[in-house]
């Protein structure tokens, strides 16, 4: 879940997701285009219902895919910023 969706350009969005396995998480955002614009990765984290916080100031109004990866889980969200 990314909130708020659509994401202002200028601020602050939190994703929240459920970890299988611990550890690293790797958060990619590409756009329509499937060009890859921003990459955040995060410290070792548990197993169990997890949020980052990704400043997004570098967006342009838009559509994107959020993806999240962590060893062989995967999700994707797709987003809007505004």
């Amino acid at each position: 879940m990314l909130y708020p969706n659509p994401a202002a350009s200028e601020g602050v969005f939190t994703v929240s997701f459920n970890l299988v396995a611990d550890g690293h998480v790797m958060l990619n955002i590409f756009d329509v285009n499937g060009h890859k614009i921003f990459t955040q990765s995060s410290p070792f984290m548990r197993s169990g219902k997890q949020t980052l916080k990704v400043k997004n100031a570098r967006l342009l109004p838009g559509y994107y895919i959020l993806n999240i990866r962590s060893g062989r889980q995967q999700e994707s969200i797709a987003f809007i910023s505004k």
